[in-house]
This record gives structure tokens, C-alpha cells and sequence, in this order.
């Protein structure tokens, strides 16, 4: 079967006003900005306002590395200086997440009573946490299937 090449038209190309071909969508982005728009030094700093115990959230943390990485937590406590979380669906560490580490908040629901995590009040404590930045705890509960 013979194809007929004047048939064939040639895929669009985008241009400026001024007939330049765009660059790709990545280098449309100016610097200093997330792709979603929002100024990345213009981000409220989070602090313990932000915050509620006893409650789901999916944050966005800055690594070591300085790249943001999502992050589905249960809040425990939230302190002056830090937050105390259990990392969901990971290895389920009991975590200090400081606020400076916290880029954005995805979204945030509180928990029932029913379905809420509890931990001795001692290992929840703020002078417990000073040194440490995570804690394994093994439980089990016969409510939980553990």
C-alpha cells in the first residue's frame, strides 16, 4: 500500500508572538518556583500552629539531599521546635520531623478516637526526643490484628 505524502501534514510546533519555538515546560518554570507555581521562598515556615495531634497527614518534607519527598504520617505530638509522628505504610518508626524539614502540608485529617495510636506518655515526651530522631516501638494489641 502506497502512501500519499501530500497527505501527510507536519505536527504543529509551538511558537511565541515572535515566531521563536517555545522551550519545553521545564525551562518555562522561572527559577525559584515549583512547577505548581507556588514561590518556594514565599512558603509560610511551619510551626506547631500548622499542627494537630492525633491527626493523618501527607506532607511534603525537604531530604537531606535538599529534594522534596512526600510523606503520609500520624501526628503524635507536635512541640515548639518539632513534630513526633509514626511513619505510615513505611517501616513504622516513630519519627521527630523538624518544621524547618516541612515544606507544605497535602492535606491533614483528624482521627477518631477508634482508629487512633497510642504510646505510653513517656515516649511522647519532649525531653525524650532531644537526642534522638527515631524510635522503633513494637506493640501489639488484639483490636489491631497484631
Amino acid at each position: 500500500m502506497r502512501v500519499d505524502e501530500s497527505a501527510i501534514v507536519p505536527a504543529p510546533q509551538c511558537s511565541t508572538q515572535d515566531g521563536a519555538i517555545d522551550p519545553p515546560i521545564s525551562a518555562n518554570v522561572p527559577a525559584g518556583r515549583d512547577v505548581a507555581g507556588a514561590r518556594a521562598d514565599t512558603l509560610p515556615a511551619m510551626d506547631k500552629s500548622h499542627f494537630a495531634s492525633d491527626t493523618r497527614c501527607t506532607l511534603v518534607l525537604r531530604d537531606a539531599a535538599g529534594k522534596s519527598r512526600p510523606a503520609n504520617v500520624y501526628v503524635y505530638r507536635a512541640y515548639d521546635a518539632f513534630l513526633v509522628v509514626r511513619a505510615q505504610g513505611e517501616d513504622g518508626l516513630v519519627r521527630k520531623i523538624p518544621y524547618e524539614a516541612v515544606e507544605r502540608i497535602v492535606s491533614s485529617v483528624e482521627v477518631a478516637p477508634a482508629g487512633r495510636y497510642a504510646l505510653p506518655a513517656a515516649m511522647l515526651d519532649e525531653k525524650t526526643w532531644r537526642d534522638r530522631a527515631s524510635m522503633q516501638h513494637y506493640a501489639s494489641s488484639p483490636g489491631r490484628g497484631k
